[in-house]
């Protein structure tokens, strides 16, 4: 019975040490770095392939992304210096070259990225004048990329392409809408943008002074 015994512990050891070896062999996709911890505190990284970790005493710490990624930068209204507002949304293109400076230097990475950006733009778009913020995109977007950079630069992050768009708020757009539909009705009525007295051309009105004419016949007198 004893020798039952034994052998059902030796068998029982045997299951833990096959369990514990494979939980420590990590497979890591390509594409990606994880990071390792020695209780609790960061060690090495993992490139893709197969890592073998010293049981108990390592485990995986972060799963980076690698890969060049996109995240979308929220709507906000940004008022300008002449004190017109514009509403401005756009998307950021970002890659990790550093896994264990991303893992550990900033708290949730993309979270970060996004108030970062958001914060700039109503930096740097606030200090423009509208008629300089619509014609200058390209400068806008070139400045917004290396300032968001150089700023993402210590968490192991390349910021490597930005784009924007802005647009005037919709209740600007509803609130003045009417009135250029309307001047915009008045200068299709005249090739110069005036609409003749009457709110006919000289031409209808030869026209319509023929058909009376007509109808009135020789003498003044009506026609039957």
């Amino acid at each position: 019975m004893f020798t039952g015994g034994f052998e059902i512990f030796v068998m029982l050891l045997i299951v833990l040490a096959a369990v514990a070896l494979w939980s420590t062999v990590k497979m890591v996709p390509q594409g990606y770095n994880y990071t390792v911890e020695n209780f609790g505190r960061y060690t090495r990284t993992l490139s893709p392939g197969l890592h073998i970790l010293v049981p108990v005493m390592e485990r995986v710490g972060a799963k980076m992304n690698m890969k060049e990624q996109v995240i979308d930068i929220p709507s906000q209204d940004i008022i300008t210096r002449d004190n017109a507002m514009v509403t401005v949304d756009g998307v950021n293109f970002y890659q990790v070259l550093h896994a264990a400076k991303a893992a550990y230097e900033v708290d949730r990475l993309e979270a970060a990225i996004v108030n970062l950006t958001m914060t700039n733009i109503r930096t740097v778009m606030g200090s423009m004048d509208l008629d300089e913020l619509l014609s200058n995109r390209d400068t806008i977007n070139a400045r917004l990329l290396q300032v968001v950079d150089a700023a993402t630069e210590s968490w192991g992050v390349k910021v490597t392409h930005r784009d924007q768009g802005h647009r005037p708020p919709a209740r600007s757009r509803r609130q003045h809408g009417p009135a250029d539909e309307g001047r915009a009705r008045e200068a299709c009525a005249d090739p110069r943008g005036r609409r003749p007295a009457g709110g006919r051309d000289p031409e209808s009105r030869r026209r319509e002074a023929g058909r009376h004419a007509r109808r009135r016949g020789p003498q003044g007198s009506r026609l039957p």
